[in-house]
C-alpha cells in the first residue's frame, strides 16, 4: 500500500598513527606506508553496527513514538532492502520527556517515525507520522509552530545517519478537529526541530500541517 496524503489520507577518523612517524620512509616503502595509513582510517570510520536513537519531546509524556521503513520500488535509499522492516510493531513510551530506540544503523536511511498520544482522538484516520523537514527548507532549519501548522506540504522520511548515536528535539502541538463518528477532539502535530536530511520527492499534502498513513509512510 503506498503513502497516503491525509487530505485522502537526519569521527573524523584520528587512527592515532604515531607509529608511522618515527618510520624512515625507505625507498620503495613510500606507497606500502600510504596504503597502511589509508587502510586504518578506513576501518578506524566504520559505521557502528547500531544507533541509538534519543527524542527529546516537548508537551508529550505518555506519548508512544514508533519506528518503521518502507520503501518505494523506485526508491533512492540506500540499500534497498529490507523494504520493510520491522516486522512486528516497535515503539517506545515517552517518560519524563525522553524516549530512546535502538535501530540497525544501516536501515536508518529511509525510516520514519509515527506518534500516538493518550488523549488523540481519531480525527485523521491515519496513523500520524513525525515530520522530520520541508520541501525548500534546509536540514538543521529551526521551525516554529505556526511554520508547522501552516506548512502545505512535509515529509517523514529521514535520510539517515552512520553515526552510533543521534538526537532529534521533538515539539508536539494539539490540532482540533472533527472526530470520526461525531463531535470535536484533538490530535498530534509533531515535527522535529530542528529539522533533519530527508529523501527527496517524498513530501505530502498535509492536514492542518499533520502527515500520515494507513500502512507505513513509504520512502
Amino acid at each position: 500500500m503506498r503513502r497516503r496524503s491525509l487530505t485522502t489520507l537526519v569521527t573524523t577518523a584520528t587512527a592515532c598513527l604515531a607509529t608511522t612517524a618515527a618510520m624512515a620512509v625507505l625507498p620503495g616503502t613510500a606507497s606500502a606506508v600510504a596504503s597502511a595509513v589509508s587502510g586504518a582510517a578506513a576501518s578506524s570510520v566504520k559505521a557502528p553496527a547500531r544507533t541509538k536513537i534519543v527524542f527529546k519531546v516537548k508537551h508529550c509524556n505518555g506519548c508512544r513514538i514508533g519506528v518503521q521503513r518502507a520503501l518505494e520500488s523506485g526508491t533512492t535509499v540506500r540499500p534497498k532492502r529490507p523494504g520493510y522492516w520491522p516486522k512486528r510493531e516497535r515503539s517506545v513510551k515517552v517518560h519524563h520527556g525522553r524516549a530512546v530506540l535502538h535501530v540497525p544503523t544501516r536501515y536508518t536511511s529511509g525510516m520514519s517515525f509515527t506518534i500516538d498520544a493518550p488523549w488523540a482522538a481519531d480525527i485523521t484516520n491515519a496513523v500520524t507520522n513525525i515530520v522530520v523537514g520541508y520541501p525548500g527548507v534546509p536540514a538543521n532549519a529551526r521551525v516554529g509552530k505556526k511554520h508547522a501548522r501552516h506548512a502545505r506540504h512535509a515529509t517523514a522520511c529521514w535520510a539517515g545517519t552512520h553515526r552510533a548515536k543521534v538526537v532529534f528535539h521533538l515539539r508536539v502541538a494539539k490540532v482540533r478537529g472533527k472526530v470520526l463518528g461525531g463531535g470535536h477532539g484533538q490530535t498530534p502535530l509533531a515535527w522535529t526541530n530542528p529539522t533533519k536530511r530527508t529523501v527527496p520527492g517524498t513530501a505530502n499534502r498535509t492536514w492542518r500541517g499533520i502527515i500520515g498513513n494507513q500502512d507505513a509512510y513509504y520512502c
